[in-house]
């Protein structure tokens, strides 16, 4: 451990800086003493502890205070300290006033002037029930808080095992239907069979997000780093989702610069770009525009993707960019605005709430960052995500 520094040696210097020493080494029962190990000063939670006045405990009085089984053991470790000129930590068995024991921890550490000089010790006393019950605790937390993780998991596993299990049945008889269904059926039934099928697809793409994000959320992901393009990746993703864009008939400009390369996991990456341009097409209106950018921003690499489609409240824009706010109720207005049902607890935005968490935590993982921006209500809105930039050597 290494000793705290005071000025010149100085009586009363010396004395007043100890005194502000043995203040900060601990908030309870604290001791001043001189190099021979005296005790010279302690506080008031002495008298009330043990019972015994200060004056009777100064010097080599405060060893009358320990249990006779352990003075002798105590003494000895303090004198060993003293010898090395050292810190020193060790149990004591104090009696209180009430001639009951107390077990507790006895540090102190030497102060030394900037001369190198021994000014003297300052140290504490601290109940070991205390140290225990906190380390108990601390202990019984976290074994709480990994217990809750498992729970979680394991329901998660079989939730999604039963959400699974219904709609393969109903994937199956939706497959039938359209096998007996001939050319000349009504458009009803046509229409009918074309929801059935597009819904259970979403569910089932809703049930990978969701296990996706408890193992992003978790940290039990595994990444595999190397230089990537963000040009190329933002390419890779504008073609997964080229059907999309064309049903709606959205402008896809682009707005793409060189700008380097960046250090990620090539598949994670990928993700956070779709989910956001994904996010894009959804909330835009048909024949709309998304503007793409691909920049250079200072030391990083910033993708942009900007939307004029529903936008996004005002008083709620925080909330979504403060993942813990996450659970504030809409308003009706904001459920519209967003293409929602009526607003129910808790609350998470249709179609960016999983994913704008999940997106958060990966760039989290891959050393990025992201913003969000949005004039109003129907006027669009703007992700960017941030990327630090590869420095080749």
């Amino acid at each position: 451990m290494t000793a705290p520094v005071v000025g010149p040696v100085n009586s009363a210097v010396v004395t007043a800086e100890l005194r502000s020493a043995a203040a900060r080494h601990h908030p309870h029962l604290v001791w001043i003493a001189t190099p021979d190990g005296c005790w010279v000063d302690l506080n008031e939670h002495w008298t009330v502890l043990t019972g015994r006045s200060i004056a009777q405990s100064l010097g080599i009085g405060w060893l009358e205070c320990l249990a006779g089984n352990g003075r002798a053991q105590a003494e000895q470790q303090w004198r060993a300290a003293l010898a090395k000129r050292a810190a020193a930590k060790f149990d004591v068995s104090i009696v209180r006033a009430d001639g009951q024991e107390q077990q507790m921890v006895f540090t102190s550490d030497p102060v030394v002037s900037t001369q190198g000089e021994l000014s003297g010790y300052v140290g504490c006393l601290e109940a070991k029930s205390e140290l225990e019950a906190a380390l108990r605790d601390s202990q019984a937390a976290c074994q709480r808080a990994e217990a809750a993780l498992q729970v979680r998991d394991q329901f998660l596993a079989v939730i999604s095992h039963e959400l699974r299990s219904p709609l393969s049945g109903i994937q199956s008889w939706a497959y039938v239907l359209e096998r007996t269904l001939d050319a000349n059926a009504a458009p009803t039934m046509q229409r009918a069979l074309t929801g059935i099928k597009t819904g259970v697809q979403q569910q089932v793409k809703l049930i990978d997000n969701l296990m996706d994000a408890a193992q992003v959320m978790s940290g039990r992901v595994t990444l595999q780093s190397e230089p990537l393009d963000p040009q190329s990746l933002f390419d890779e993703v504008l073609a997964r989702l080229q059907s999309q864009l064309d049903e709606k008939r959205i402008d896809m400009r682009r707005e793409i610069e060189p700008a380097g390369k960046i250090w990620g996991d090539r598949v994670r990456t990928l993700q956070v770009i779709e989910n956001l341009l994904a996010n894009a097409i959804r909330f835009s209106e048909p024949g709309g525009t998304i503007i793409a950018t691909v920049r250079l921003s200072g030391e990083e690499i910033r993708i942009g993707v900007t939307d004029f489609g529903k936008g996004i409240a005002p008083h709620r824009l925080p909330l979504l960019q403060d993942p813990d706010q996450q659970s504030v109720a809409p308003t009706s207005a904001d459920a519209s605005a967003r293409g929602m049902s009526k607003p129910t607890r808790p609350w998470q935005p249709a179609g960016i709430g999983l994913k704008l968490a999940l997106t958060r935590r990966l760039l989290e993982l891959l050393g990025g960052r992201m913003t969000l921006t949005s004039e109003g209500e129907g006027k669009g809105a703007e992700f960017a995500l941030y990327f630090p930039v590869l420095r080749t050597q």
